[in-house]
């Protein structure tokens, strides 16, 4: 992938998550603290490109929110929209499959304990999204979208935040987030063969970062990710 089709990509993720920050979307979300996932295949600079997407109109193919499965999803102008909870119009997490390749999910759900208690549970986050992750992937395999692509992660109302570590998020380590919005650089992923633990881990290590800690504590000595912590 070359460095002008990067920024272009970079480029459309920005309006993207700027249209969400705007609640610029087809649906509102129930919260301010929000985590969004951007897979962004290089096809979608191709204007013309458009998937068929008839498997997942007649939902014989499903595709699900970061927190949990969808409860409404609908056909709309865009592609597939999928949401949490009983309201279309309102709602704490979404997913927008879009006719070109792009895949937009938004949570709320995830970062309650911003809003509780100025922590992140670095666990359950990096669960959720690793499992969203290998569905968004493989629903994008299915379909016959053509690697590479980008994976973003932007995390909006999270100033003062800190990183929730240990058993049962017992302790609270490193500093707080310095910055209302973490706005992190994009991962190229080359292959559908790429594990999405391993794609993520550089995404990971700055949320921690930005907590004030080296790295992720949820992976082992070999890069396998801990899926529980005792």
């Amino acid at each position: 992938m070359e460095q002008s089709e990067i920024e272009k990509i970079d480029g459309i993720k920005k309006e993207m998550v700027r249209k969400i920050v705007s609640d610029e979307r087809p649906v509102s979300l129930s919260y301010e603290n929000r985590i969004i996932l951007h897979l962004i295949p290089l096809g979608t600079l191709d204007y013309e490109y458009s998937l068929d997407l008839s498997t997942l109109f007649d939902r014989t193919v499903s595709i699900s929110p970061i927190h949990g499965g969808p409860d409404i999803s609908r056909i709309n102008v865009d592609g597939v929209l999928a949401c949490g909870g009983n309201d279309i119009n309102k709602t704490a997490s979404y997913v927008q499959l879009y006719r070109n390749g792009i895949v937009e999910a938004v949570d709320c759900l995830s970062l309650a304990s911003c809003r509780e208690g100025k922590t992140i549970k670095g666990l359950a986050l990096e669960n959720v999204l690793i499992d969203s992750l290998t569905e968004y992937l493989k629903i994008l395999k299915d379909l016959g979208v053509n690697m590479p692509m980008m994976i973003f992660l932007t995390l909006i109302g999270v100033g003062g935040c800190g990183m929730a570590t240990g058993p049962a998020y017992s302790s609270y380590d490193g500093a707080p987030i310095d910055r209302d919005n973490l706005d992190l650089p994009g991962i190229i992923i080359n292959s559908y063969d790429e594990k999405p633990e391993t794609i993520l881990r550089p995404l990971f290590d700055l949320i921690w970062n930005a907590c004030g800690l080296a790295e992720s504590l949820n992976y082992d000595n070999g890069g396998n990710h801990i899926k529980a912590r005792i």
